[in-house]
């Protein structure tokens, strides 16, 4: 079998440092869980979210999740997504906005 921790990136992405640019985003996704094999099903459950119940009969049917998009071509260096906290927010020192291209 394959580590099921693979499938769990998100956590793994930091926020670029000052003048470097994102590689990655997330992008919403919704999955129709009922069509998948049940090994790929289980591992959609491990990182679906939902802010209101699915608008279906079948709650499994539509499944909400997030998966990273690269944003150009990656090879062996760190995932870096843009948090874009609002500049209005308490900001950590460590946070820099993202110069937008």
């Amino acid at each position: 079998g394959s580590d099921e921790s693979t499938l769990l990136a998100g956590p793994l992405c930091q926020h670029p440092p000052k003048g470097r640019q994102p590689n990655v985003m997330f992008y919403p996704a919704v999955c129709d869980v009922a069509a998948m094999p049940a090994a790929a099903a289980a591992s959609i459950d491990k990182v679906a979210w939902y802010d209101t119940a699915p608008l279906t009969f079948d709650a499994r049917q539509e499944t909400r999740t997030m998966v990273l998009v690269a944003l150009r071509d990656i090879t062996d260096e760190e995932l870096f997504v843009d948090y874009r906290y609002m500049p209005g927010d308490n900001l950590p020192k460590w946070y820099s906005p993202v110069a937008r291209e």
